[in-house]
C-alpha cells in the first residue's frame, strides 16, 4: 500500500509547478511571449495578404485569358459549322451548362436534338434488362457492328435514334423502346428536330467514390467494382458511336480513373478535356469541325491531351450539297 506522505508529495509539487508557471507568466516571461505571439500573428497576417493578393492576380490574369480565349472564338469558329446539326447526350452527373450548345450555335451549327441518359443506361443491378432490351431493339439499327455487346447495341439506337432522326419509321420505334416510362435509357432533354452530323457526349468527371463524393472513408471493393462496371458500359458506349460517326467526348482528364482518361484511352472518337472552362467549350466546337473533316483530335491541358486549343476546320455544308448522315460518318471515319 502506497504511504499517504507519497501523494501528499505529488500533490505539492504539483501545486508548485502550477504557482511557478503563473509566477513566470505574469512576470519575466510575459512579454517575451507576448512579443512572440504577437510577431506570429502578424506574420501570419502579412502571409494571408500575400496569398490573397496572389489569388486577386491570378483570379484576373484568368479572367482575362478566358476573356482573350472567347474573343479568338468569336473571331475563329463563326461559320465553321453552318448548316450542321449537332446532338448533344448527356451522362448522369455531368455539369451541363449550357456553354457547348453556345459556341456550336455560335460556329454555325444547329442543335438537332439532347438528350439524357438514365442511371439504369450503365448500373450492373440493368443488366439483365438491357439484354433483353438488346434483343429487342437490334434489328432497328442500321449498320449494327458485329459481335456488339448489349450495351454498345443500345449505345447505337441512342445514336441512331439523333442521326437519323425522330420521324424515321425504325428510328420512332428505337425512342419508345429507350425512354419507356418504367425502364428508360434516356430521357429527351430538347426535341430531336434532325438528323445530327456528328454527336457531342458531356461525361461526369469520374465514377469512383472518392472522387466523386470527396469521402475520407474508403469506399468497399462492391463500390469500386461497380465504378469500373459503369466506366466500361460508358467507355465502350461512346466507342460505339464513335465508330458509327463524328463524336466529340468532353469532361475532365486529371487522373487515370476520370473517365474522359479512360474514353481516351481507348482511342476512338474526339476528345476535349477541362469541361467548364471556357477553353473547353470553344474547343468543343473545333474538335466537331475536325471530326467532320476526317480528323480525330485530343484537346485541352490534362492527361492524353494532344494540343491546347484546336484549329480552325471548314466543316460547314456548302449551298450547292447536302451531305446525308450516313455519309457525313463515313467521312468521320
Amino acid at each position: 500500500m502506497v504511504d499517504f506522505r507519497y501523494h501528499l508529495v505529488s500533490l505539492v509539487s504539483v501545486f508548485l509547478a502550477l504557482a511557478v508557471g503563473i509566477i513566470l507568466g505574469a512576470g519575466p516571461l510575459q512579454d517575451s511571449l507576448g512579443s512572440a505571439l504577437t510577431g506570429q500573428v502578424e506574420s501570419l497576417r502579412e502571409s494571408r495578404d500575400d496569398l490573397r493578393a496572389q489569388l486577386d492576380d491570378a483570379t484576373s490574369e484568368l479572367d482575362g485569358n478566358s476573356k482573350a480565349l472567347q474573343v479568338a472564338g468569336d473571331q475563329l469558329l463563326p461559320g465553321t459549322l453552318k448548316g450542321r446539326n449537332v446532338a448533344i447526350v448527356v451522362l448522369p452527373d455531368a455539369n451541363d451548362d449550357g456553354s457547348v450548345e453556345d459556341e456550336l450555335t455560335e460556329a454555325g451549327a444547329t442543335i438537332s436534338g439532347k438528350v439524357a441518359l438514365t442511371e439504369a443506361f450503365a448500373d450492373s443491378s440493368q443488366k439483365t434488362y438491357r439484354a433483353a432490351l438488346a434483343s429487342q431493339v437490334k434489328d432497328y439499327i442500321p449498320d449494327l457492328a458485329d459481335n456488339a455487346s448489349n450495351e454498345e447495341i443500345i449505345a447505337s439506337a441512342v445514336d441512331s435514334v439523333l442521326r437519323v432522326g425522330a420521324d424515321d419509321s425504325d428510328a420512332k420505334v428505337l425512342l419508345g423502346s429507350l425512354t419507356t416510362k418504367d425502364n428508360a435509357m434516356m430521357t429527351v432533354s430538347q426535341d430531336i428536330t434532325g438528323a445530327a452530323d456528328a454527336i457531342v457526349m458531356i461525361a461526369p468527371t469520374t465514377l469512383y467514390p472518392e472522387s466523386e463524393t470527396g469521402a475520407t472513408a474508403s469506399p468497399s471493393a462492391e463500390e469500386n467494382a461497380e465504378a469500373a462496371a459503369r466506366t466500361d458500359v460508358y467507355v465502350s458506349s461512346f466507342a460505339a458511336i464513335a465508330e458509327r460517326g463524328a463524336s466529340v467526348a468532353l469532361g475532365t482528364a486529371n487522373a487515370d480513373t476520370d473517365l474522359l482518361s479512360a474514353i481516351r484511352a481507348r482511342g476512338e472518337g474526339s476528345t476535349v478535356d477541362s469541361e467548364g472552362t471556357v477553353t473547353a467549350a470553344l474547343n468543343v466546337a473545333f474538335a466537331v469541325g475536325n471530326e467532320l473533316t476526317g480528323d480525330h483530335v485530343a484537346l485541352g491541358n490534362q492527361q492524353g491531351a494532344k494540343a491546347a486549343l484546336g484549329t480552325r476546320s471548314e466543316a460547314a455544308v456548302s449551298e450547292t450539297a447536302s451531305p446525308t448522315p450516313s455519309a457525313t460518318a463515313e467521312d468521320a471515319k
